[in-house]
């Protein structure tokens, strides 16, 4: 990033139909460093297999369809993000320092970050940590949803947030289109999260609407049927 200040990614992935598997991606900038993604992904029907990805800041950035099976993934602030349409099926998120985990900017008709399944873990020094976060004066249509994941004790309380954004004035902009959502979260023990102080914006799924949230062909199929589970054919 020193050399070229344009570029702040480890790897970087522009080609459809891309592949990573088995593979730990490592960026190694210090804490006051940039912001430092092990990998950013702008492509489409693009594949994270078995892989751990760590850094801080911004680790993960995707953009296009993603489906991201049983990986590792550390950071602290808004380590999980981007435009894209993503599912994280069985992951683990670690969050080392005190920050945001997901900040989701897909547009209007579009499904953002989905997981299913996950853990989110965290660092014995980590005091406070917020699900998601989001400035809805520049992204009205943020969509955040997980789905029967176990989730460390700092992720208890309000769970999201809404930031004004740095040349904002006056009040809030609406939030009634963007969907932060949660069905069945549970300690990392497997009992119960209690999600009663949760931001009155979010939402505590229905079974029936949850189940549509974790079909992945209907999540990532669009017009193409793309169906990252199904059998290479």
């Amino acid at each position: 990033a020193n050399f070229n200040p344009r570029v702040r990614s480890l790897v970087e992935v522009y080609a459809d139909d891309f592949r990573l598997e088995n593979l730990t991606l490592h960026n190694t900038t210090a804490k006051g460093g940039s912001q430092a993604e092990s990998l950013r992904v702008r492509a489409d029907r693009c594949v994270l297999d078995h892989c751990d990805f760590s850094s801080l800041q911004d680790t993960l950035q995707l953009t296009g369809r993603v489906y991201v099976n049983e990986c590792f993934v550390e950071g602290d602030v808004d380590f999980v993000w981007g435009s894209g349409t993503v599912y994280f099926n069985r992951c683990e998120l670690k969050t080392l320092n005190n920050g945001y985990l997901v900040q989701s900017r897909n547009g209007a008709g579009r499904l953002g970050y989905i997981f299913a399944d996950c853990q989110l873990t965290a660092t014995p020094n980590v005091t406070r940590y917020i699900l998601a976060r989001i400035e809805p004066g520049r992204f009205p249509s943020s969509h955040v949803a997980f789905l029967n994941c176990a989730m460390a004790p700092i992720y208890g309380g309000v769970g999201w947030q809404f930031d004004q954004g740095p040349n904002a004035a006056g009040p809030l902009p609406a939030t009634d289109k963007i969907q932060f959502q949660e069905f069945q979260s549970t300690t990392l023990e497997g009992k119960p999260f209690d999600v009663s102080a949760r931001h009155p914006a979010s939402k505590q799924l229905t079974a029936a609407e949850a189940a549509k949230l974790r079909d992945v062909a209907q999540v990532l199929g669009g017009a193409d049927r793309w169906d990252p589970t199904a059998a290479p054919r």
